[in-house]
């Protein structure tokens, strides 16, 4: 426990952290926890939100009048989704993102899936990257189906060091098919023992000055 610390508590955090961080994913596991994070409402933990661009373009799939997802508000997370659509054709004037900035080792996203020809048009084409570069692509044909799919995983991080990431999900590419998003919540891991730890040494620096 954090409250059976030795003399020289900073000394002693550090190297715990140090070797925290050392340790293989596997091995910390206990100490991993997820946050999740509305695409609406944010997490209830350290106030991650979702940042959308550009201004706009995204709807809120729930109050939205136009959309023609037919999503059950009853099985979206918190009720809530956000609607896009990348128009082949008519594309916007900068590329339609999701962007997420977090503390962690490891991240995910969760989309509601249709698979419909029409209405909306469920052609998938999704591409993120983590800290600038390309961490992965979703893309899914549509089959005729108008069956809606909930919480579906769309992009799995794998592990990363630990540290601040930004994770971006963007829609649709130039050249590209159309494609249709309805983004329910990101996922992201964090090292729980870690975050305790650093809020303890800052805690004592703070008392030391």
């Amino acid at each position: 426990m954090l409250s059976a610390l030795p003399a020289s508590p900073s000394r002693f955090l550090a190297a715990l952290i140090l070797a925290l961080l050392r340790l293989p994913l596997a091995q910390s596991a206990t100490a991993l926890q997820n946050v999740t994070v509305d695409d609406t409402d944010g997490s209830t933990m350290g106030g991650f939100e979702i940042v959308y661009a550009p201004p706009g373009v995204w709807s809120l799939g729930q109050s939205c009048t136009t959309c023609e997802a037919g999503v059950d508000k009853s099985k979206a997370l918190d009720g809530t989704w956000h609607d896009v659509s990348y128009i082949s054709d008519n594309p916007p004037p900068a590329p339609i993102t999701a962007t997420l900035q977090f503390e962690g080792v490891a991240v995910y996203a969760y989309c509601i899936i249709t698979r419909a020809f029409s209405d909306p048009n469920g052609n998938y084409d999704t591409s993120f990257q983590i800290d600038g570069r390309d961490a992965g692509t979703f893309e899914l044909a549509p089959n005729g189906s108008t069956t809606y799919q909930y919480n579906v995983p769309v992009f799995a991080s794998g592990p990363l060091s630990s540290g601040t990431h930004t994770l971006t999900m963007t829609v649709g590419h130039a050249g590209g098919n159309s494609s249709l998003a309805l983004l329910d919540y990101f996922v992201f891991t964090y090292v729980y023992l870690l975050v305790l730890l650093r809020e303890r040494l800052t805690d004592d620096s703070a008392v030391k000055k």
